[in-house]
């Protein structure tokens, strides 16, 4: 038997706990850094997560950004919570598309109204041919090279950006993306 925690579970500064039977949460969970799982993790509830500092080195953050229907066109906006230069986006889809390619671009909202954006030469293209859930698709670096990628990638805290989706392919497929910021990307 495992330890079942329902309501609020908090905790200030650097906590480690380590549970060696299952734990079952029933409730919201909100994490404002890092949660590291070796094993199974299972969420009957809302899981925030916000600047996620990647474990790999330090001042690379990843903020994750659900778009419903990759199939739809439309921009998806997020603030940018720290700052540094958005250095890539990654997307894994939940479904096969069909018809197009769908394509995901990263933009600068100019007039969020009128829909007025600057968009970044760097794509995301997810491919229909033997497309499935679960498939993976990489930007690559952004080129900083390109006046719009500097003007669309770097960023300071509390920044409004926008994933673009063209709306090309058809078939209804969730799109999970990883928006890559780096402190120091030289």
């Amino acid at each position: 038997m495992g330890l079942e925690a329902y309501g609020i579970i908090s905790a200030e500064g650097d906590v480690t706990t380590e549970f060696i039977r299952d734990v079952v949460i029933q409730g919201d969970i909100t994490l404002q850094q890092a949660l590291t799982c070796q094993d199974e993790l299972s969420i009957a509830g809302a899981l925030t997560v916000t600047a996620l500092e990647d474990p790999s080195g330090p001042g690379t953050y990843n903020i994750p950004i659900k778009i419903d229907d990759i199939s739809t066109e439309g921009y998806f906006y997020f603030v940018v919570p720290v700052s540094g230069f958005i250095t890539r986006v990654r997307t894994v889809i939940s479904g096969a598309i069909t018809i197009a390619d769908a394509v995901v671009s990263l933009c600068l909202p100019v007039d969020v109204a009128a829909g007025d954006v600057i968009a970044a030469s760097t794509t995301v293209t997810i491919a229909t041919a033997a497309s499935a859930a679960g498939d993976c698709d990489d930007s690559g670096a952004l080129d900083y090279t390109d006046l719009n990628d500097k003007l669309v990638g770097s960023v300071s805290a509390g920044d409004l950006r926008a994933l673009y989706t063209n709306g090309g392919s058809t078939d209804a497929a969730a799109a999970y993306c990883i928006i890559e910021i780096s402190r120091n990307p030289w």
